[in-house]
């Protein structure tokens, strides 16, 4: 698995920009308890990391490779949330990685799939858009609609806003209320 991750890691730079090397990798493991994740070791200042997969991964390769490669693009700038943008490159990355004679997953839920879908049309019309704005935020952190707007124009403020939206914010907009 490691090397498919360095060829994940260097399709990934090569699309988005160069990744925060003062984070360490320390590897990949099979025990996320709901959903893949960059699991910070001991704690976000000592900058190591693994990426943790779901059990399944251990049997199943079509979906280790799916889940890694969304895990892949969180290891270009780690940090302790994500935004609506980061998870759509994520989920955008992981559908469009040459997996072999394995095929992508489809997308199971619905706050993925709309992030996919703001960020799809964007990456199509202007590819070199996210790598020229980390020459400038190395990490996302700071995204403003603003910015996103003029890299693409043809998007809403209203859109551009929900990019930069952290994306667990983002998620509580599908909760649904207990009646």
């Amino acid at each position: 698995m490691e090397v498919i991750l360095e060829q994940m890691l260097q399709k990934a730079q090569e699309l988005f920009g160069e990744r925060d090397q003062s984070f360490e990798i320390v590897g990949i493991d099979c025990q996320a308890q709901s959903q893949p994740c960059v699991f910070f070791l001991e704690s976000y200042e000592k900058r190591r990391i693994l990426i943790r997969l779901t059990p399944e991964c251990s049997m199943e390769l079509n979906r280790a490779l799916f889940q890694l490669s969304h895990e892949v693009v969180h290891c270009l700038f780690p940090k302790l949330w994500a935004s609506v943008l980061e998870e759509g490159l994520t989920t955008w990355f992981s559908l469009h990685f040459e997996y072999g004679p394995y095929a992508p997953l489809p997308i199971e839920r619905e706050q993925y799939q709309r992030a996919y879908d703001l960020v799809a049309p964007m990456l199509a019309k202007n590819p070199e858009g996210i790598k020229r704005y980390r020459e400038k935020d190395f990490t996302l952190a700071l995204l403003q609609p603003q910015w996103v707007q003029e890299q693409w124009p043809d998007m809403s403020l209203e859109q551009c806003k929900i990019l930069c939206l952290r994306f667990e914010d983002y998620m509580a907009t599908f909760q649904k209320p207990e009646p």
